[in-house]
């Protein structure tokens, strides 16, 4: 640190007397002893980057005394503008004095990366203290560059050439420009194929970067020579050198290319291998000779193109389309391999020309050719037979037709004879003509026919079968298939109809009925011939006749059987029925015309209904109950009758009908759903009547009732206020026109938007009656809709609508008005800023201020009043709950600076220059002060002082005492203002003694000097340094510590400036003065607060005043952060009641916060309602009492009102709130329930509730009956099938279906019987129908095929069906893979496929089974119905047998191959086999197509193969194969294949 200057040490022999000086200077220089250089600093020098650089001043005489002296630096070729070194100013040297002494400082150099030249500065010496030396000796630094550069390469024209000459060139570059003042020299060697001195000129071994450079080239120029060449380079790579290091990259290249080329060869071709063969094996060969030999260091190749009627891949192994010759040779070889094919073909040649290509021409011969010859002959064409006409038939003649087939035409040059033999259930000569045993194919033909011509015979028989089976023979051999079927049909089969030949038969007396089957013929197959047939008709079996079987039987020799009705007299009261018999298809007939016939049983029995009577339940109808009238029997006959009803109104004198039928059912049966809407209003007359089903009918019986249905129409309603505003919000109106007098009426206000709609409701007094006194202030702006709906007794009319705007806005439309207040601040901020604006805030809104002119973006909203910072503010009025704002007010706050006078080192100095320093410089004594002037305050004795124009002062000759100078800043802007600071020098008697020092006590900066409603301070606190021996530390209330009668004590109580420095008494002579200056201020307090309430989660405003200062805002009552400053605080949206804390701020002082409450209050909740019904008739299945709490969920505290009641006056509410719709009319019930716990702001909340009432035809159990129809049944209310029998009451009552269940309902049925009408376990339904069939896909399969069974289950009669059992039991000719169900389980050990129902619906059921083959021969499997519920009736269709003929497979040897394959992706035959491929892993197999071309290939052969080749699936027929089995040629197969396609 700089130290302070201590008067008494800066005379030396103050303490004697000016003889006693004037003798020791006499003897010294008497003598010839000279001072010389007092202190010397020795020159130094240190590295740049190596940190301080140290200095040592030598004191080489007794000074006699302590003294000081400032050291300094000054620039040389160093700099303080670059920033080479930090510069020291004033750097004080205390000294004891002591010869021979030493003090040490340092100077730093700045480390940077320039490389520059080594830079010096000088050190000098100045304001010395306390002795009389010469400090004029001077020291040079210097700073030694310790940098250096990096240098790096690259080829910056990497390419050079010899003709036409183009250099190259290499950049070397350094990580910075050479300011070193002389070239930097970069060393580097030559490397590359390239020779210096023939390639390219030399370069050296060096290049070198001028100085102010950072960079150089040298080039690389090429020596064009004609030597034919490859390219060559030069690389050049960086070596190390002075005054830099090399760096990366440290190497590059060039390359030099030369245009110097020798001509190329020329090639020709020879086939030198001029003939192949494919058997035995003979290679042909191809040479490519080249002029000259092959010495350009790498192969040439030879392109060629490959030509001639050979194919490669087919003919012979692909040979390319080039061929290299090596290096140092001048010719190649390529070699045409045949491929053995077995197609029959001529000699075929392939043929290569020589191309163009890189490095040679073209010479001749450029083409020649091999020959490859080969030895197939072809193979016997394969005979296969189908039967193109499979069908013939005796009577018409129609002949069928075999076709033998060739897979190649015959070129054997005359026809080619195909053998056969004939087998089959047909008789040669008697059921056909006979065959003759062979059939020829014509040459060049590839297929014969063989016709098969019936003989017509009289025989009754069943269809015959002609089997045609190929032979072997010369020059042909048989393929698949080898047979074919004709089939022979008879014409001659039994045709059976039906005849009813007594159609009438009777219940009482008994009288039969019969029918006839007739076969057409004499039934001569020498069995029964079983005609099956189904019956069906009106008559029930089991109730109107005895059940028939469903067959019949035509004995051996006969002709026809009958069929007999059985009538059963069951004396009801029915129409005549019928039996109808229709002939169904089976084994040994067909069906002819007619085959059905009825036969009709009459009835007897004929009672007319009579006993009953109708009520109409419905009195009055109105229009809620119009469309859904009922009325109930009483006493009414139920079996087998019908009603008929008709409505009628007598306004239309009956021209009006409403009409309808049904069954009775039940004696008391109630019919619903009867619409009589189309009817006028006047009395209603309804007349029914009963009839049996022979259609006798019953007395007319009658019932009335009134109709009553209008409902309010034609009104209309308009909104008298529009726009809605702040102005009439709180009281808006509404008027009718043409509305219904007595009519009641419901109001909604609603808003798109938001808020809680209002509604209302009364009673119409006139046709244009005005509703008045609507509050809307809740609801938001926007567009406002009047929804409006009268009612009366027969219920609401329509919906009518008005809409108008909403725009309400308290905050206007007007600005805030700026007024005067000042907008220029000094130092800080902290404005209110309402104090901006006099105007009157509107009513309804409040003032805001912003950041954003944009009032929308509410986050730019100031949540006070006070700007603590500048810029621009806006302030508008504004309305939080409409959320609208006025126009704005724009006011910008400007922020200037007081200017800082600085601090004041108060200083001594001497009254006499000969005595010690007396001059002074002003500004040395001041730090951190802005531009300025200096002037005297004050002086002892008002002696003038003389200010230089330095700022410096001489006090040589002045008065001794306290000179005050003050510095007052000249650089202030309104409202600042500019400051000043004094400074006090003390002016001493240099020569006397003085032990207080030159130094002014040290401040303690973190003591106060402001103080808050009173000063108590000990001022000896705020000093950190202690006297000087000799002096104490002295306070005094003047500046002049020499003014005795002001010295004071430490302890103040009052504000004011005190003055501290170090006495010495004895010397009467103080230090420079310290001055404290204290400042008092009354703590500021709050004075009121206002706080803020409302009704639910949101913002609320606060408030509060002071005796003055600055309101700052808080969340805690002692601590925490400040929210907001200001008058007002507007507190975030909060949900609960929460204490915010203000506090009052002034110069420093703060007052004791006081909280300001923000109140939520709770707004009653009126729940949420839930709409009901009720009955208003005891008994018909609804409630008729309504708890309306029990409508409500979440409510508070509240009471029930009535809104709307079409009973006029008739409902009440009892005490617990429950509400009894018995007997009232039927209509809309408005109830509204008021909370009733409100607290301001608060207001009560209200919730509506409708209970629609009606006559409650209630259908608990959802059958399609009314509880009150259940009652009359008797059928269970909760159950909506109460027999369990599968049908609902409503459906075996109304006939109408449930889709909810299974059965369909057919007719009326009773529904408390569990018999009636089918199926449950308690009841023995009649017979049913199920038949089974059984295919499989294929019936002729190899042993080991996979083939698949279906087994379909048909239900014949549509009926319902239960506990179906099916058994299909496995034998061992079949081995068990898979199945798969429509429906049901199958078990494959028991052989059981269970189906728990069959329904109408499911018409058919199928099982497959997927099997393995295990057993040659002919085989079977069967399929039979085990058991069902109802049981089968119909035995002849429960059982189906399907044989199979499993043949064993041709290719069952181990390395045969199955050569019959049919690719077709259906999973079978899809692979060509070879058996048992895992014995030959080393085979070789090759397929050719029949013109020999390979189309697969493969070693390993492990029967993958599918047909495909190179282009996808192979076409269908005949190709050919060679199998090396053990891929060496020792066991060779060749044979054909057969692809067979579906397509």
């Amino acid at each position: 640190m700089v130290t302070s200057q201590k008067k008494t040490s800066t005379q030396p022999f103050a303490g004697y007397g000016k003889g006693v000086i004037l003798f020791i200077a006499f003897v010294l220089f008497g003598i010839g002893i000279s001072f010389g250089q007092a202190i010397t600093i020795e020159d130094v020098s240190g590295n740049e980057d190596d940190g301080a650089i140290t200095l040592t001043a030598t004191l080489d005489i007794t000074t006699g005394g302590a003294f000081s002296v400032d050291v300094n630096t000054s620039d040389g070729t160093a700099t303080t503008a670059d920033s080479d070194y930090t510069p020291l100013t004033s750097f004080t040297l205390n000294f004891s004095g002591t010869p021979g002494e030493t003090q040490t400082f340092d100077v730093l150099p700045t480390t940077d990366t320039t490389v520059e030249l080594d830079e010096t500065l000088t050190i000098f010496m100045d304001n010395l203290n306390g002795a009389v030396v010469d400090i004029t000796d001077t020291a040079t630094v210097t700073i030694n560059n310790d940098d250096v550069f990096t240098a790096t390469i690259t080829a910056s024209g990497p390419t050079a050439s010899e003709s036409p000459l183009t250099n190259g060139e290499f950049t070397v570059t350094l990580d910075a420009v050479n300011n070193t003042g002389s070239p930097i020299t970069v060393n580097f060697t030559v490397g590359g194929d390239a020779t210096p001195g023939s390639d390219f000129t030399g370069i050296g071994t060096s290049v070198p970067i001028p100085n102010g450079s950072d960079q150089a080239t040298t080039t690389i120029a090429p020596i064009n020579d004609t030597e034919v060449e490859a390219d060559e380079t030069v690389t050049v790579t960086l070596a190390a050198g002075t005054g830099y290091t090399v760096g990366a990259p440290a190497s590059d290249t060039v390359t030099i290319s030369s245009e110097d080329v020798p001509p190329d060869p020329v090639a020709t071709i020879t086939a030198s291998g001029p003939t192949a063969s494919e058997s035995p094996l003979t290679n042909g060969e191809f040479t490519v000779t080249l002029d000259a030999v092959n010495n350009t260091g790498s192969p040439i190749t030879v392109n060629f193109t490959v030509g001639g009627d050979a194919t490669p891949g087919s003919d012979f192994t692909g040979i390319g389309t080039s061929v290299p010759i090596p290096n140092g040779s001048d010719q190649a070889t390529t070699t045409i391999a045949p491929i053995n094919d077995t197609e029959v073909e001529a000699d075929e040649t392939v043929t290569v020309t020589l191309a163009a290509g890189t490095g040679y021409t073209v010479g001749a011969p450029a083409s020649a050719d091999v020959t490859i010859s080969s030895e197939d002959v072809p193979p016997d064409p394969v005979a296969t037979i189908t039967a193109t006409d499979g069908a013939a038939s005796e009577s018409p003649l129609d002949t069928g037709e075999f076709t033998v087939s060739l897979d190649v035409p015959n070129t054997s040059g005359s026809p080619l004879t195909i053998d056969y033999s004939v087998s089959g259930t047909a008789t040669s000569g008697d059921d056909f003509v006979a065959l003759s045993g062979s059939v020829d194919i014509a040459n060049n033909a590839s297929s014969a026919t063989i016709p098969l011509t019936p003989v017509n015979d009289p025989d009754v028989e069943l269809d015959e079968i002609v089997t045609v089976t190929l032979d072997p023979g010369a020059g042909y051999t048989v393929g698949t298939p080898s047979s074919a079927d004709v089939t022979i049909s008879s014409e001659d089969a039994a045709v059976a109809t039906i005849t009813a030949n007594d159609a009438t038969a009777a219940e009482s007396p008994v009288n039969t009925g019969q029918f006839t089957v007739n076969l057409g013929a004499v039934n001569g197959t020498g069995s029964p011939i079983t005609v099956n047939y189904t019956v069906g008709g009106t008559a029930t079996p089991g109730d109107d006749y005895t059940t028939l079987s469903g067959s019949v039987s035509v004995p051996n020799g006969q002709q026809a059987a009958p069929i007999t009705v059985t009538p059963i007299d069951d004396g009801l009261t029915e129409l005549d029925e019928t039996v109808i018999v229709t002939l169904d298809s089976g084994a040994g007939y067909t069906l002819g015309t007619p085959d059905n016939a009825t036969v009709t049983i009459a009835s007897d029995d004929d009672v007319q209904p009579s006993g009953y009577t109708v009520l109409i339940n419905q009195d009055p109808i109105s229009a809620a109950n119009q469309n859904n009238i009922s009325f109930t029997f009483s006493g009414a006959p139920t079996f087998l009758t019908t009603f008929d009803y008709t409505f009628s109104s007598d306004s239309d004198g009956g021209a009006t009908t409403v009409t309808g039928t049904g069954f009775v059912l039940t004696a008391n049966r109630t019919v619903n759903n009867i619409d009589l809407s189309s009817l006028p209003d006047g009395l209603i007359t309804l007349r029914v009547t009963v009839s049996n089903v022979l259609g006798t009918e019953g007395p007319e019986t009658t019932d009335t009732a009134a109709k009553l249905t209008t409902l309010p129409s034609g009104y209309s309603v308009t909104i008298d206020q529009d726009p809605i505003d702040q102005t009439n919000e709180n009281s808006v109106s509404f008027t009718f026109a043409n509305a219904e007098v007595g009519a009641g009426f419901d109001y909604t206000f609603s808003s798109d938007g938001g808020g809680t709609p209002v509604t209302g409701s009364g009673t119409i007094a006139t046709a244009t009656d005005q509703i008045t006194g609507i509050d809307l202030s809740g609801l938001s702006n926007g567009t406002i809709t009047l929804s409006v709906t009268l009612s009366n007794v027969n219920g609401d009319g329509p919906d009518v609508t008005d809409e108008v705007e909403k725009e309400t806005c308290f905050a206007g439309t007007t600005a805030p008005v700026a007024n005067s207040t000042p907008t220029a601040f000094c130092d800080v901020i902290n404005q209110d800023l309402d104090a901006y604006t006099s105007s009157v805030v509107p009513s309804g809104a409040t003032l805001r201020w912003s950041t954003n002119e944009d009032t929308s973006e509410t986050g730019d909203f100031l949540s006070g009043n006070t700007a603590t910072a500048p810029g621009t503010y806006y302030a508008f009025f504004y309305d939080s709950v409409n959320e609208c704002a006025s126009p704005t007010l724009e006011v910008t706050l400007t922020l200037n600076t007081t200017p800082n006078p600085g601090t004041a080192m108060n200083v001594s100095r001497c009254s006499n220059s000969g005595d010690g320093v007396s001059i002074l410089l002003l500004d040395n004594t001041l730090t951190g002060a802005d531009p300025g002037t200096w002037a005297l305050t004050s002086s002892p004795g008002g002696a003038p002082v003389t200010i230089n124009g330095d700022n410096s002062v001489d006090f040589d000759g002045l008065p001794e005492g306290a000179y005050v100078f003050t510095y007052t800043t000249t650089g202030a802007t309104a409202p600042c203002t500019n400051q000043s600071v004094d400074l006090t020098v003390t002016v001493q008697d240099c020569s006397l003694p003085c032990d207080a020092g030159d130094s002014a006590p040290a401040l303690d900066t973190s003591q106060p000097t402001v103080f808050c409603d009173e000063v108590s301070a000990n001022l000896d606190f705020y000093v950190t340094n202690t006297a000087p021996p000799g002096s104490v530390l002295t306070w005094s209330t003047d500046p002049d510590p020499l003014q005795t009668d002001q010295h004071r004590s430490s302890m103040v109580n009052n504000p004011a400036s005190y003055f501290g420095f170090f006495y010495d008494a004895v010397n009467d002579c103080a230090s420079p003065v310290l001055t404290v200056t204290l400042e008092l201020f009354p703590t500021p307090t709050i004075t009121n607060t206002v706080g803020d309430e409302r009704c639910g989660e949101g913002t609320l405003t606060l408030s509060a005043t002071a005796s003055n200062g600055v309101l700052n805002w808080y969340a805690t009552p002692t601590g925490g952060t400040s929210l907001a400053t200001g008058n007002t605080f507007i507190t975030p949206s909060i949900a609960t009641t929460t204490s915010y804390y203000v506090e009052a701020s002034a110069s420093g002082c703060a007052s004791e916060r006081v909280e300001v409450v923000a109140a939520i209050k709770d707004t009653p909740s009126a729940g949420t309602s839930t709409d009901t019904e009720a009955c208003n008739l005891v008994g018909n299945g609804g409630p008729n009492i309504i708890d309306l709490d029990g409508t409500l969920t979440g409510a508070d505290a509240g009471s029930w009102a009535i809104i709307t009641d079409p009973s006029g006056g008739t409902l009440t509410i009892d005490g617990e709130n429950n509400v009894d719709f018995d007997g009232l009319p039927v209509g809309d019930y408005v109830f509204e329930y008021t909370t009733t716990g409100a607290v301001a702001p608060c207001t009560n909340d209200t919730e509506q509730v409708t209970i629609t009432v009606n006559a409650c035809n209630v259908d608990t159990d959802g059958d399609g009956l009314t509880d009150a129809e259940e009652n009359t049944l008797g059928t269970n209310i909760n159950n909506p099938d109460t027999d369990g029998d599968g049908l609902t009451d409503g459906e075996e009552v109304l006939v109408v279906d449930d889709p909810s269940t299974t059965a369909i309902p057919e007719n009326a049925t009773d529904p408390l019987d569990a018999c009636d009408p089918f199926l449950t376990p308690d009841c023995n339904p009649m017979d049913i129908d199920l038949a089974i069939t059984k295919d499989v896909d294929e019936d002729e399969p190899l042993l080991g095929d996979r083939i698949t069974f279906t087994i379909t289950l048909e239900n014949v009669d549509m009926a319902r069906v239960l506990d179906i059992v099916v058994t299909d039991l496995l034998d061992d000719a079949f081995e068990y893979v898979s199945h798969q169900t429509s429906m049901g389980t199958y078990d494959q050990v028991s052989g059981e496929w269970l189906i728990d129902e069959l329904t109408a619906v499911d018409q058919t059921a199928t099982l497959e089974i997927t099997v393995n083959t295990t057993t040659a021969g002919s085989v079977q499997n069967t399929a039979t119905i085990t058991s069902s519920f109802p049981a089968d009736g119909v035995a002849s269709n429960n059982t189906a047998t399907v044989p199979i003929q499993v043949n064993r497979s041709a290719c069952e040897d181990p390395g045969t191959i199955c050569n019959i394959f049919s690719p077709n992706g259906d999973g079978k035959n899809d692979r060509l086999i070879l058996v048992g491929h895992e014995q030959y892993s080393n085979n070789s197999f090759e397929v050719f197509d029949r013109y020999g071309n390979s189309v697969f290939q493969m070693g390993g052969y492990d029967s993958s193969w599918d047909g495909t080749g190179k282009n996808g699936d192979l076409p269908k027929g005949t190709y050919f194969y060679i199998l090396d089995l053990n891929g060496d040629g020792t066991e060779v197969v060749k044979g054909w294949i057969q692809i067979v396609r579906n397509n």
